[in-house]
C-alpha cells in the first residue's frame, strides 16, 4: 500500500490536475503522455444522462468519473503497457478491448442510436463502426483525461478509489462519486 505522502501526492494529482488532455491531444505525436507507469483519471465535460452524479469529485466544471492504472495488472510483470497505451487504446481503440468504451456505449446507446453487438464466435460485444465515430467523436467533446499520475507498485484502481473517497476498503462504484 502506498505511504501517506505517496497517498497525498496521489490524490492531489489525480483531484487538482495540472494539465487535461483532449483526445486529439493524446494522439497526436509526439503524445503529450508519457510513456510510464502510473495513475490516470477521465474527466467529464458530458455526463450520460442516467449517470448519477452526486457526490463526484468535480474539477474545473469538468466531473471524475473513471480513474485507471497502466499496467493493468501489477501481477502481469511482462506487461508493456504504460499510461500512453493505455489512454490511447480508450481513446481510439473499439468497445471489445476498452472497458471505459464499452461502458460508454452501453450509456450512450439511447441517445446514440448505436447498440453493442455480439461478434465473431459471440464471446466479445462491440459497437458498429459507425457506433465507435459517434464515441469517438463524442470523446472529443465531452471527456478528457487527467495528467497522469505516478503510482506505487501496489496502486490499482479499487486502492485508488479509497484513496480519493478518503476511507479504506476496496469497492468497486459505478455513479457513487468515481468510478474504477
Amino acid at each position: 500500500m502506498p505511504q501517506p505522502s505517496q497517498t497525498a501526492s496521489l490524490k492531489r494529482l489525480l483531484t487538482a490536475p495540472t494539465r487535461l488532455f483532449a483526445r486529439s491531444e493524446v494522439l497526436q505525436k509526439p503524445s503529450p503522455v508519457p510513456s510510464a507507469n502510473g495513475c490516470y483519471a477521465w474527466y467529464f465535460r458530458e455526463v450520460p444522462k442516467t449517470v448519477p452524479t452526486r457526490g463526484c469529485l468535480t474539477f474545473e466544471g469538468k466531473t471524475l468519473l473513471c480513474i485507471g492504472v497502466a499496467p493493468d495488472k501489477q501481477d502481469k510483470a511482462d506487461s508493456r503497457q504504460t499510461l500512453r497505451s493505455r489512454i490511447k487504446r480508450h481513446y481510439r481503440g473499439d468497445a471489445k478491448g476498452s472497458t471505459l468504451r464499452r461502458t460508454l456505449g452501453v450509456l450512450l446507446e439511447p441517445q446514440s442510436g448505436f447498440p453493442l453487438r455480439r461478434v465473431g464466435s459471440g464471446n466479445r460485444i462491440t459497437l458498429t463502426r459507425a457506433g465507435e465515430g459517434y464515441l469517438n467523436q463524442w470523446m472529443e467533446a465531452g471527456i478528457v483525461s487527467a495528467a497522469p499520475a505516478p503510482s506505487h507498485e501496489d496502486s490499482n484502481e479499487c486502492s485508488i478509489l479509497a484513496t480519493l473517497r478518503g476511507r479504506e476498503g476496496k469497492d468497486r462504484a459505478w455513479g457513487q462519486g468515481v468510478w474504477a
